[in-house]
């Protein structure tokens, strides 16, 4: 009786432990079922990085990360994408090699005075351009590196005035002297008479960054600019003021058209469309930007102008059709980033796409 009674004992305890264990698994499993519906039922939040987005909400489940890039504001894929090495390349704007080619596809330009009235720019890409030409490619002044500095960018040209190759050399900038050492990512155009037919396309542009990677080192990180995404055509101004800037003769004035249909603005040089040669369309801009400096200085060689491009200053923004005629500029050092600020000291926001700068030395009229 002893013997059985111990049997009955162990039997009912095994029953027990049995019903307990049942009871854990299967709280278990209506735990991991409610986790898995609440998680199905929330999106996954999509990482914007380096911007403020107020449409979080609207994004599509599992959105894509993107990334902005620091030339423009355009939103990549990856980070590496959103951080090219720039490249500059110096394009010169007399009256008889217009229309230039590629300048429709640069991500940012730098307008200002060389000499004899004479405008030049300095136009920065980031190697996502396709262009079978790009140029005419000039020489450089130092004033123009200063803004090359902000972005540590490689820097094309042909020749420069004395004080533009001391800088170059001065201070180790990522040089391409197209008739130098890198002459072999330049071309000349037999079909057009020198010095005016120097030219480079985007695929040398390419190899000059690849096949001096690793001298250069790693290009240095900057900050970009503030962007936004452009207003909607319905909120767009049916009229909008748009600037045209008299540097010196009327064959250099640069002047905008607001393009509402496609929230840019039209660019007129010297009074007729300008054009880029590789497409015949007239380039349009997304934000058009004047900034005042100081009045220019010569030095002493060849009458070489001097302009003092740090500090602060008065600066008038365009872009979305809204006109800010109450802006300041600001740059502390030749590697410090120029900054667009309103009345407060905030950064004032930028379209993404395309920038125009137009550097005015002095008094020069500015109209819009």
């Amino acid at each position: 009786m002893k013997i059985m009674g111990r049997t009955t004992s162990w039997t009912v305890l095994g029953g027990a432990a049995l019903l307990i264990f049942g009871l854990v698994i299967a709280w278990g499993l209506f735990f991991s079922i409610l986790d898995a519906q609440t998680a199905a039922e929330e999106p996954d939040a999509a990482v914007i990085t380096n911007i403020v987005r107020d449409d979080l909400d609207e994004l599509p489940v599992s959105a894509a990360v993107q990334y902005v890039n620091w030339l423009n504001g355009d939103l990549e894929a990856t980070e590496e994408e959103a951080m090219p090495q720039p490249i500059g390349v110096m394009i010169e704007n007399l009256l008889p090699v217009r229309p230039q080619s590629g300048l429709s596809q640069a991500k940012i330009v730098y307008e200002t005075l060389a000499e004899g009235g004479a405008t030049r720019f300095l136009v920065l890409f980031d190697g996502t351009e396709h262009m079978e030409k790009v140029g005419p490619v000039r020489s450089v002044r130092h004033y123009y590196l200063e803004w090359a500095s902000e972005y540590d960018a490689a820097v094309m040209h042909a020749g420069g005035s004395p004080k533009g190759l001391e800088y170059l050399s001065g201070f180790a900038m990522r040089d391409l002297e197209c008739i130098g050492r890198s002459a072999r990512y330049c071309f000349r155009d037999t079909g057009i008479a020198a010095p005016h037919n120097l030219f480079s396309t985007s695929e040398l542009l390419t190899f000059a960054l690849r096949d001096n990677a690793e001298a250069w080192g790693e290009h240095q990180a900057f900050a970009g600019w503030v962007y936004k995404d452009q207003k909607d055509l319905d909120v767009r101004p049916e009229e909008a003021r748009a600037p045209t800037v008299h540097f010196s003769s009327y064959t250099y004035d640069s002047q905008y058209e607001y393009n509402r249909t496609d929230n840019c603005y039209n660019r007129i040089n010297g009074g007729q469309p300008h054009t880029d040669a590789l497409t015949g369309s007239q380039i349009c801009v997304k934000n058009v930007i004047v900034q005042f400096v100081p009045a220019e200085g010569y030095l002493p060689e060849k009458g070489r102008l001097d302009m003092n491009v740090t500090g602060t200053g008065r600066a008038l923004i365009f872009r979305d059709g809204d006109a800010i005629d109450t802006a300041t500029w600001a740059k502390e050092s030749r590697e410090g980033r120029t900054r667009w600020l309103n009345e407060d000291g905030e950064e004032i926001d930028l379209v993404r796409g395309s920038t125009w700068v137009h550097v005015v030395p002095g008094d020069r009229s500015v109209e819009y």
